[in-house]
């Protein structure tokens, strides 16, 4: 699955100036989650016929990839090479990547995930040279920042 986001800060520093999230993906395509549950149920016998259901559980952790281009579909540099992936890879813990989301979308502003790069790919689409990362969290799932309200 691709993150598709306006812009990411990973580890306390925000995307340069200059590079987008990109997908080649067709926008008709089923987007898939990621986000995938076992169910814990009893076993069907010739007494009970039907399962109990005792409990659900994730079946792995969130994975994800963040595809980098220069907005101008120029070369990526060899300085600026460097720095995303000294950026992206030097984390051997799980950081908090927080996507901002685009102005229009309503239901969230930003997701903060805790994730570590386990590795990236060069592409090249069309004369458009980029980076893929690859994310793996520490769950399978986001989390939206806390907001609090004072009522009188």
């Amino acid at each position: 699955m691709n993150l598709l986001a306006e812009s990411i800060i990973f580890n306390g520093k925000m995307l340069p100036v200059g590079f987008v999230l990109c997908s080649f993906e067709s926008s008709d395509t089923t987007r898939e989650t990621g986000i995938k549950l076992t169910a814990n149920k009893s076993a069907i016998t010739p007494f009970r016929n039907k399962t109990n259901l005792y409990s659900a559980q994730y079946e792995d952790v969130l994975k994800f990839s963040i595809s980098l281009i220069k907005c101008n579909g120029e070369k990526i540099s060899d300085y600026e090479y460097t720095e995303l992936v000294d950026w992206l890879t030097s984390p051997v813990t799980y950081c908090p990547l927080t996507v901002i989301d685009f102005p229009d979308v309503s239901y969230h502003s930003e997701v903060i995930y805790y994730a570590v790069c386990t590795g990236y790919d060069e592409f090249v689409v069309n004369d458009i040279c980029g980076l893929t990362f690859n994310f793996e969290c520490n769950a399978p799932y986001g989390f939206s920042p806390m907001q609090t309200y004072n009522f009188t």
